[in-house]
Order: C-alpha cells, then structure tokens, then sequence
C-alpha cells in the first residue's frame, strides 16, 4: 500500500518516500496530492479519486478527518501528527475540493495560536499564512517565530565554528534569511 523508497508521483511528478498506491489503476502518489497524511490513510484498500470519483474520494476522506480534528481539540496529537494535520489542510486548501475547509482551517489557527502562546514553533509555516484568513499580527508572530528559531540555530553553528569569536561579535553578526525550500539566501 505505502512505498518504502521514494516514487514518482503520477500527479505532481516529484519523486515523494511518502507515496500510496491506488488498487485499481495501481498507480501512486504522494500524500499531498491525494490530501492523506499518516494519520487519515484509509483502512484496507485505497482507490485514488480518478477511479472513484472526486466527490466519493472527499466524502470518503472525511472521517478520518474529523477524527484528527477531535484528537487536536482533546489535547491528543503529538507533535508529529500536529504537522502531519497541517500540512493536510494547506495540501487540502490547494488541491482539493474539500466541504469542510472552514472547520479545518479554524482548528489548525487555533492550534498555532495555541503554540505561539506556549513559545512553541507552531505548525502553520509563514508562507502558509498568506493562505490562511489570519490576523496581521498572528502572521507577524509566526513569522517572527520562524526566523528568531532560524537565527537561534545559525547562532548555535556560528558558536560551533568560529569559536574564537567573542559574545559581542556574535550579537552583532548579520544572518541571511533562510527559505524552507530552497535553503539559505544571502541577507
């Protein structure tokens, strides 16, 4: 059902470790394109929407869903399964054709705004803000959430190899921004 090594995906294209396999046209594709994460793969055989249909594909994912929204609001997801949910709702806000979007939407601001409060990175990425209705200033936050932890582990590394550097040329170093796809870009 699920690929160990890394496959084509026959909708995107990438080369994706987290791939499943349709049993009826036996075709795979990543997670993202078919709107699944770890948590919401459907039990048994999986069929992907060409072969049943868009609205029976969303209908069908929608439990698994909710599910994952109920495990969110009762405190039980881990850290994982919290960024497994939210990249499940961005994938699902570009691809799919998804009824509940609101519901999801709502729980994973929530969610961020719960971790921002908790000075935890939370799970919803500054580029995917943009995509979000979220307040200003919430994406201010995460934002600065992202690049205080970028400049904390450029920081740490900088520490690490130039260990001859003194506490008040560290504070004054000049740290290029980083992109979550693309790695660093000269600041």
């Amino acid at each position: 059902r699920t690929q160990r090594d890394a496959v084509q995906c026959n909708s995107c294209g990438y080369h994706e470790l987290e791939t499943i396999e349709c049993n009826t046209c036996w075709r795979c594709f990543c997670y993202a394109c078919m709107c699944v994460s770890e948590s919401t793969l459907p039990p048994g055989n999986w069929h992907c929407p060409e072969c049943v249909g868009q609205e029976r594909y969303d209908l069908e994912l929608s439990a698994p869903i909710k599910q994952c929204r109920s495990k969110l609001a009762a405190g039980g997801m881990t850290d994982k399964d919290k960024d497994c949910y939210s990249q499940l709702v961005f994938d699902l806000s570009c691809a799919c054709s998804w009824v509940e979007f609101d519901s999801n939407i709502e729980h994973l601001i929530n969610l961020a705004k719960t971790q921002l409060d908790h000075k935890e990175l939370p799970v919803i990425l500054p580029f995917h803000s943009l995509h979000y209705p979220i307040d200003k200033n919430t994406m201010r936050r995460i934002s600065e959430s992202y690049a205080n932890d970028v400049k904390a582990k450029a920081l740490k590394q900088l520490r690490f190899c130039r260990s001859d550097l003194l506490p008040e040329q560290l504070s004054q170093a000049s740290i290029g921004a980083a992109g979550a796809d693309t790695g660093s870009v000269p600041g």
